[in-house]
């Protein structure tokens, strides 16, 4: 570990005297507990702890709080006993799909906190990936869910192609009148296609399930070797931001009927907006890193830029890069 204050080299749990946080000699975990503590990763994690507590509410019937509003805009159309008995069924489908949107949430709030908690420790240089483990359990069974289901729609269409070889025509009525024998291998067509559609959404997100498994095997490899890596995939980055567009979309209609569940949509969808340009940044911010020789941490921070003779205009905060153009970059780059 490295005292930014006064430079001293210390030991792994050591303190400095100076009483400064002490920060690791590898600008590529530096750059990692650098994000862990950002704004942005914090806000996801309140903002999945809130889908967590919502789901608890849903729990509790809170539904039924805001029964007395939806009575007033119903109140010329349904009776008080049959309206009762809309807000029970609706408090009970509440309650169902809010735990279940809840049980992933709790699991992503729990990672993300351990992962901040490990970013935020300045005691060692290392960066625990216990949070990053769970985000990695989480992607392996959505990508073997996904896989099974791929395989059980491709057992479907070729049971349907197969057997529609056999099947006869049969005839068909419209308000009593026949209209002649369609043959059933135009329906089963239709079921093959429909089945091409789910395969292709399943491909998709089978796809989008290996590179976040991908993107969290370079993390954690870089937080234990302090090798740079850049490789975070444009599509898991993308399909984080559509899947967050049609969150806040249907959260935006749910919250008219299931309040509760239309919240814990918004502040989903929101949270990936979050850690989808949290990405982002690290790809941007490891690529400087990749592409730069490093130095030992203090020659060319703000505090020490007289060092490499570094106009003051172009240094940043402390903890932050050298923002140059690509033409400009230093030929010593640390990376604090």
């Amino acid at each position: 570990m490295l005292c930014p204050k006064c430079g001293r080299m210390l030991p792994d749990g050591v303190p400095c005297p100076c009483g400064a946080p002490l920060r690791s000699t590898n600008p590529a975990v530096n750059l990692i507990k650098t994000l862990g503590v950002s704004a942005k990763l914090l806000a996801a994690a309140v903002l999945y702890s809130a889908v967590v507590f919502l789901g608890l509410l849903s729990l509790l019937g809170v539904g039924a709080v805001t029964s007395p509003l939806y009575y007033i805009g119903a109140s010329g159309a349904i009776t008080p006993e049959d309206f009762e008995e809309l807000v029970r069924a609706m408090d009970q489908a509440t309650g169902l799909s809010g735990i279940l949107f809840a049980a992933p949430a709790a699991l992503s709030a729990a990672a993300l906190w351990l992962f901040y908690a490990a970013c935020r420790n300045r005691k060692t240089g290392n960066v625990s990936t216990a949070g990053l483990t769970i985000f990695q359990v989480m992607a392996y069974i959505q990508l073997a869910v996904y896989c099974l289901l791929a395989f059980l729609l491709l057992v479907l269409g070729i049971f349907s192609v197969v057997s529609s070889a056999s099947m006869p025509e049969i005839p068909y009525y419209v308000n009593g009148e026949n209209y002649g024998a369609a043959p059933l291998q135009m329906v089963v067509g239709m079921l093959v296609l429909l089945i091409l559609m789910m395969g292709g959404f399943c491909a998709l997100w089978i796809a989008f399930a290996v590179c976040a498994v991908k993107t969290l095997n370079r993390i954690k490899a870089t937080a234990a070797t302090g090798v740079p890596d850049n490789r975070v995939p444009g599509l898991l980055t993308g399909f984080m931001m559509v899947i967050a567009v049609f969150g806040i979309l249907y959260g935006m209609m749910f919250c008219m009927m299931f309040p509760v569940l239309g919240l814990q949509m918004l502040c989903s969808a929101v949270a990936m907006i979050l850690l989808s340009r949290l990405l982002s940044e690290y790809r941007r911010k490891m690529t400087f890193l990749c592409f730069s020789r490093p130095t030992p941490w203090g020659q060319c921070c703000p505090a020490h830029r007289f060092r490499l003779n570094i106009p003051a205009a172009q240094s940043h905060g402390k903890g932050e890069f050298e923002k140059f153009p690509k033409a400009r970059l230093p030929q010593r780059f640390c990376g604090c």
